[in-house]
């Protein structure tokens, strides 16, 4: 151990309590106590296709299965809706019954099942109808099932009508024929008939110009001229810039290597753009280039990085950074209850370790003991920067510890705001405690991320409680790593298997985030990662967990911060009850 952190440390040890049990869960959690998936649901419902010509002829085969055996009406199956309006108008002549005042609708007799057990759905008006299924108590009700209804030949719809001019927002335009959503061998138009495929990547529409733009499409030998589509391409919102000093604003830091997924580039000096005056130098070669229309698109996967000069300033020291990669963007997730701004609020513990620290384990056994406790596990998450000793085999290096001032080991930072090196379980539970209680939850996170080789792409969206300036970051995290840790003390438990682990961490210089700018109230504002990761890295126990920063007025600290189960994931807001 280096001196200084030893002396350092055998200060702290003095209130420092040795009765220490072991547990099940924090950085060195056992292996085979990880927590293990969801079992599958019991009910499932399954749809021969997810549309249906709404003339009350053509139908949707429903299978319903029950711990694995299919389930029929005959058996008790029974469906319900809890939006009436379009059966209200169907031509099947069947009244509705209701469980209670305000209750949701039992529309078993719309499904007609015949005598094999096949049941099917008709509708006989156009939209959307969605439905669940109850069966021997239980039920999808969380989980329901919809059929678009269309009209019959050719019919396309938007799936809005408005976009943010910015080359990144998107209308997507799904075709239905004969019932069935088409999605190749589609052909766009405008107006004047001329060819406009270009502009529909993957039948999704983006554009950097605002206004509007109508246009139609065809499909083997039908077209929809005579009804065709318009979107409007608004001006992004007003740019939140630094009143001094140069800025460059990205639109978006990754894109799809399509020719079409584009990101916008503009430059600010003391608050006024200044982009047609800068100079713009490609790295690693420092080559002088222009930004056509201050645009940036490629067919080819990879990274683009670049610095700007404007006067006697330039951003050779923070270069900007796009990324291009060969799969679509995942869409931005959900928002399950878009009138609420009332989240749930995690702490973010960083732990600071590493294998050549012997008095670590003390930390490690107080977070599993705490991560135990079900009155504050859900108050905190744990990410563990190993930056101890070099040779430790998930080394992360010296920049979060110097960033945040941590000498001594163990250590934990909580919310980046407060450093701590008691690892006596009532006080490190006593600092979360009252870092939980110390601000509301200014907002909350949703991720949709998706994983090509070793590129994961996250779609992170950020909703203000209240209004606030925010900062964005996100670090991979890989659990389940054996490495040899010393143990001075001889605790029980196993130490050597290691979770929670920092592989990556992207926050920007001093890893408090990417600026969001200022974000109000019930609004929200996306940002898209691209992450390298290593191949020595096991993906399969790799995660995301994304933090985001609130400005506090003394500084940015944590305000809320959320974990994904895989790297593959689509995690929408979580409200609290």
């Amino acid at each position: 151990m280096k001196i200084m952190k030893f002396w350092k440390y055998l200060l702290s040890l003095a209130v420092v309590s040795f009765a220490l049990t072991a547990c099940l869960k924090g950085d060195g959690w056992e292996e085979e106590n990880n927590p293990q998936p969801d079992p599958a649901p019991a009910l499932t419902v399954s749809l021969s296709s997810p549309s249906v010509m709404g003339n009350g002829e053509d139908y949707v085969e429903v299978t319903v299965s029950y711990e694995g055996r299919t389930v029929t009406i005959a058996e008790g199956l029974t469906f319900w809706t809890d939006d009436k309006s379009l059966l209200e108008e169907s031509a099947t002549p069947t009244a509705f019954g209701t469980r209670a005042e305000g209750g949701p609708y039992d529309v078993t007799d719309y499904f007609e099942e015949d005598e094999s057990g096949v049941i099917r759905l008709k509708v006989a008006h156009v939209g959307l109808f969605s439905f669940w299924v109850q069966y021997e108590g239980a039920s999808t009700q969380k989980d329901p099932q919809n059929v678009k209804a269309v009209p019959e030949g050719l019919y396309a719809e938007l799936s809005k009508s408005t976009v943010v001019a910015d080359g990144r927002d998107y209308a997507e335009v799904m075709v239905y024929y004969e019932g069935r959503r088409v999605t190749g061998g589609i052909n766009y138009f405008d107006m004047d008939k001329q060819p406009v495929d270009n502009l529909f990547s993957e039948n999704r529409y983006r554009t950097t110009t605002v206004g509007q733009f109508t246009f139609y499409v065809s499909y083997l030998s039908l077209d929809t001229f005579e009804n065709p589509l318009t979107v409007t391409a608004e001006e992004p919102d007003e740019i939140d810039v630094p009143a001094k000093g140069l800025y460059v604003y990205l639109s978006s830091t990754v894109i799809q290597a399509n020719g079409n997924d584009a990101v916008t580039v503009k430059v600010f000096f003391d608050g006024a753009e200044v982009s047609d005056q800068a100079t713009y130098y490609s790295l690693p070669d420092n080559t002088e280039f222009k930004f056509p229309n201050g645009v940036y698109t490629t067919t080819t996967a990879g990274s683009f990085s670049f610095w700007v000069a404007y006067k006697t300033e330039n951003t050779i020291k923070t270069p900007s950074t796009i990324t291009a990669v060969n799969f679509a963007i995942p869409d931005r997730p959900a928002d399950p209850n878009p009138s609420s701004t009332s989240f749930v609020r995690r702490v973010l513990v960083m732990q600071f370790t590493g294998t050549g620290c012997g008095y670590c384990p003390l930390m490690m056994t107080t977070l599993r003991n705490l991560k135990a406790n079900e009155s504050v596990a859900d108050k905190f998450s744990v990410a563990a920067c190993h930056s101890y000793n070099s040779s430790d085999p998930m080394y992360l290096g010296d920049g979060l510890s110097t960033a945040f001032g941590v000498q001594s080991y163990p250590s934990v930072v909580l919310d980046m705001r407060q450093q701590m090196t008691n690892s006596q379980e009532n006080s490190v539970r006593n600092a979360i405690e009252n870092n939980y209680n110390r601000i509301a939850p200014l907002c909350g996170i949703g991720v949709h991320s998706e994983v090509d080789g070793n590129t994961v792409v996250a779609h992170v969206t950020v909703k203000a409680a209240q209004q606030k300036q925010f900062r964005i970051g996100i670090m991979v995290l890989e659990d389940g790593i054996k490495a040899t840790q010393a143990n001075y003390n001889s605790l029980p438990g196993d130490f050597n298997t290691h979770n929670n682990t920092i592989r990556l961490i992207d926050g920007g210089r001093t890893y408090k985030g990417y600026e969001l700018g200022t974000i109000k109230a019930g609004s929200v504002v996306d940002h898209i990662f691209a992450l390298n990761l290593d191949n020595s890295w096991v993906k399969e126990n790799c995660r995301l967990a994304v933090y985001v920063c609130s400005d506090e007025g003394n500084g940015y600290y944590v305000n809320n911060v959320v974990e994904t189960d895989a790297l593959t994931a689509n995690l929408s807001f979580e409200y609290a009850e």
